[in-house]
């Protein structure tokens, strides 16, 4: 519910917490005096789930201010995540925040939208509160990789590394990108922490590989169609391979890479590699994709030239190549017997067939992505006890 004031002709009119008098006293518990406070910005504004709101702050200026903190310590203490490090005069609720980061998992809100209702639960007759978009998209991409952190257990006391000491895939538990922004304008904060791959090796390997052809020796292979085509004209990303778990679904570590034509060999090569860095090289391994006949044809050769950080030595005994149940059927007749899961053995009833983005600068596009991934992955990893039962 907003703030209300009741006025002289017995009607309630919206009004600001700041200007019925309220002011908020940080660095001390609720009901504490400070002896010394200092004013905050006069248009210290914050975001919460109802809405956006002007309030006036003071900071802890007293003897206590040792123990306070600095000022955006003595914000997060109150639970209220500061959009700027120093001197904030914007802040987002620790519960707005979550409530979003949840409405995003489930429903995919963006930030954007999430922020125009705020807008319309301040003021819905068009007058717009003081904006703060960008502050809002700050603090949400901040708060969002602070819990991949968090839920991969880097930001603990007993690891003085902290972030900065993240190995590629520890956060870990068809897209198209339109030319917007640019990785110098908005680079990302995590990316190669969970779930994409490394962007900087990745890219320089991809730019060395330009002139690569794809030959398509079968029927109905619209991936490689599209992979030596002008339909990625005006777009950075045409979608993304990906490596899941093809019994359980779960999105792996390091798994996810950026298409820039399709799917060429070797975007979706340095993919396999990269999945493959975090797999014992000695565990037998069933391999589903949609093209894997032409694709496996000569990938042992191509694993060999790969640069030293996804480089692989395959022993092919341990591999077995299938095409996914359903799309085995836009296969040549050869391809329907050699690569069946039906005629695979130990493969059970498994289908292989486990596998849009808002216009958004490539940096934001990651870690959203990387966000809804590691829900996916939560929310199979809950739920299979469950499954278990059900298919047992």
């Amino acid at each position: 519910m907003r703030s209300q004031r009741w006025d002289e002709p017995g009607l309630f009119e919206k009004t600001s917490l700041a200007a019925l008098g309220l002011r908020v006293q940080l660095g001390h518990n609720v009901g504490d005096r400070c002896l010394g406070p200092k004013a905050g910005h006069t248009e210290f504004v914050v975001l919460h789930t109802n809405g956006i709101h002007t309030v006036k702050v003071d900071i802890c200026g007293c003897e206590n201010a040792l123990e306070a903190g600095s000022h955006e310590i003595q914000l997060l203490h109150a639970r209220w995540f500061p959009a700027m490090h120093e001197n904030p005069r914007t802040c987002a609720t620790i519960d707005v925040l979550d409530q979003f980061h949840e409405e995003t998992l489930q429903s995919k809100t963006t930030m954007y939208d999430a922020y125009c209702v705020l807008e319309k639960l301040t003021n819905n007759v068009g007058i717009k509160p003081l904006d703060r978009y960008h502050e809002w998209i700050r603090m949400c991409r901040e708060d969002s990789y602070l819990l991949l952190l968090i839920q991969a257990g880097r930001l603990v006391a007993y690891d003085p590394t902290g972030a900065a000491g993240t190995k590629p895939g520890e956060c870990a538990v068809e897209l198209k990108h339109r030319l917007v922004s640019s990785e110098l304008k908005d680079p990302g904060l995590g990316t190669g922490f969970a779930y994409m791959v490394e962007n900087e090796p990745y890219r320089a390997y991809l730019r060395t590989v330009t002139n690569q052809k794809e030959m398509n020796t079968c029927s109905g292979l619209a991936a490689l169609d599209y992979a030596n085509t002008k339909f990625s004209r005006g777009y950075s990303t045409t979608g993304v391979g990906m490596g899941v778990c093809a019994r359980h679904e779960f999105v792996q570590p390091n798994s996810v890479g950026d298409l820039q034509h399709g799917e060429r060999f070797s975007n979706m090569d340095w993919i396999f590699g990269s999945v493959l860095r975090h797999k014992h090289p000695r565990l037998p391994k069933l391999i589903s994709y949609d093209i894997v006949c032409i694709w496996s044809k000569l990938l042992k050769d191509r694993m060999k030239n790969m640069p030293p950080l996804v480089r692989l030595d395959l022993v092919m005994k341990l591999f077995r190549f299938v095409i996914p149940k359903l799309h085995i059927h836009g296969h040549k007749l050869l391809c329907r017997l050699l690569f069946s899961l039906n005629l695979t053995r130990s493969s059970g009833q498994l289908d292989g067939e486990g596998i849009d983005t808002r216009e958004m600068g490539p940096g934001t596009r990651h870690e959203v992505l990387d966000s809804h991934w590691s829900a996916w992955n939560w929310q199979k990893l809950v739920r299979i006890g469950t499954r278990a039962l059900r298919s047992a």
